[in-house]
């Protein structure tokens, strides 16, 4: 399982809170596997990025969930 190619926030990069914001709300699609990086470096503009993300997307009625759960899901559906 890998990320939606087009969801990769590139926060790694140090990029300003509304460009991950953006970036995330260019293109969204149910499914979508949004990349964040929570290692190395200061992640302060990620933190605040996922708190206006998190957020917006539920309020238009997505769930957030673990990888780990995505891929239990699917071993599920092919038994």
């Amino acid at each position: 399982m890998m990320w939606s190619w087009h969801q990769d926030t590139r926060d790694w990069a140090d990029p300003a809170v509304n460009t991950i914001v953006n970036t995330v709300f260019k293109g969204i699609e149910l499914g979508d596997v949004i990349l964040f990086h929570d290692g190395g470096g200061d992640k302060t503009q990620t933190v605040e990025a996922l708190k206006i993300i998190l957020p917006k997307l539920q309020s238009k009625g997505y769930e957030f969930v673990t990888i780990s759960e995505i891929l239990k899901e699917q071993k599920m559906l092919k038994k």
